[in-house]
């Protein structure tokens, strides 16, 4: 795998060498029954290693950035896909390879095409039995998971064969939040590092938007490729039809007036 020196406004990961807290990544909650068939409840540390490759009754601990940062990836991706009935968008859903050995994680964001049926209720994606894989995963980069994010989910969507992995990197200091966006492609079955434009955003192919920080680097949009209009997720889309709606009921109110004032022609 050949990539790029990447130049980044962002701190190094952050995480500690020694973790004092054994629960500093989260729990993996274990279940079972005592001899009077009651239930036992125990708690087990997770790793960096358990984030690559999470189990059920995993609970990694993140924070409300990463939580609505991922809802409105995963909302504006879903809204661009949404006229396709074969594609899924699918957001901390496991992938189960069909390569051995491959650690196989819940992307914040999947997107893959020809899917039979993506309606239906999964606990994880296997792609040997559903036919089809990600051609697009996007990860939402916590502070604690930099490494992760960064450098082993790089190795391991390439091998497992998508096309184009987008991330999201941020860091919140003060309460003021700085964001930088970088991807890599497929070419020749390895990744090479996204170009970006004159303005720093990136061109996803897979699918045919832009995807940006504003200049103060104070959040991240997409764009779609097609129209240059900016993809909304479902609460701004809701504000702005709801604007509308307004703005054309007191449109109406006004001709309504007029039409009082002046009487019929």
């Amino acid at each position: 795998m050949v990539l790029k020196e990447h130049e980044t406004l962002l701190p190094p990961a952050t995480v500690p060498e020694e973790v004092e807290d054994e629960f500093y990544y989260g729990h993996r909650l274990a279940i079972t029954y005592d001899e009077a068939g009651q239930e036992v409840y125990a708690y087990h540390p997770l790793t960096l290693a358990d984030f690559l490759d999470p189990q059920e009754g995993d609970h990694f601990v993140q924070g409300t950035l990463h939580h609505d940062d991922t809802e409105q990836a995963k909302s504006i991706f879903r809204h661009l896909h949404e006229e396709d009935p074969t594609a899924a968008v699918f957001s901390d859903l496991k992938m189960v390879w069909d390569i051995e050995g491959l650690s196989q994680p819940a992307p914040d964001v999947a997107v893959i095409p020809d899917v039979k049926d993506p309606d239906k209720p999964r606990g994880e994606f296997d792609v040997a039995v559903e036919g089809t894989r990600p051609r697009f995963a996007l990860e939402i980069v916590s502070p604690r998971y930099r490494k992760p994010d960064r450098e082993d989910k790089v190795a391991i969507y390439e091998r497992a064969g998508v096309e184009e992995y987008v991330i999201i990197d941020s860091w919140l200091r003060e309460g003021e939040v700085s964001y930088e966006v970088l991807g890599y492609r497929l070419e020749a079955g390895a990744y090479t590092e996204i170009e970006p434009d004159e303005q720093g955003w990136i061109y996803s192919a897979v699918n045919d938007v832009w995807i940006g920080v504003s200049e103060a680097r104070d959040r991240f949009f997409v764009v779609d490729g097609r129209t240059g209009e900016r993809i909304l997720p479902d609460r701004e889309a809701r504000l702005v039809a709801e604007g509308r709606a307004q703005a054309l009921e007191a449109e109406l109110a006004r001709l309504h007036e007029k039409m009082e004032r002046n009487g019929p022609a």
